[in-house]
This record gives C-alpha cells, sequence and structure tokens, in this order.
C-alpha cells in the first residue's frame, strides 16, 4: 500500500469509528499522548490522563 493509500484507509476509519461513536477506536487513531480541544469543553481534553 503507498503512502497516499495509507493515508487515505487512516481517514476512512478514523471517520468509521466517529459515526460508530466507537471512542476506544476513535481516540486510538492518534497518539497515545495527544490532546483535544472541544467546544463544549473548558480546558483540552486528554483520554490517556488518568488523575
Amino acid at each position: 500500500m503507498n503512502d497516499r493509500d495509507q493515508v487515505l484507509q487512516a481517514a476512512t476509519d478514523l471517520i468509521s469509528a466517529f459515526a460508530r461513536n466507537d471512542r476506544e477506536a476513535y481516540f486510538g487513531a492518534f497518539s497515545a499522548d495527544a490532546s483535544f480541544v472541544f467546544h463544549t469543553l473548558e480546558q483540552a481534553f486528554n483520554p490517556a490522563f488518568k488523575p
């Protein structure tokens, strides 16, 4: 699989996980230390953070 096809497959998988409301697969597609900004939250969300 070439680079273009890999990117397209990764995007397809990400969108599919989002559409299925599959939180584990969606956030699992990103780096483990990624943070996310959602307009409904007052601060960045890091799904790997454990208080």
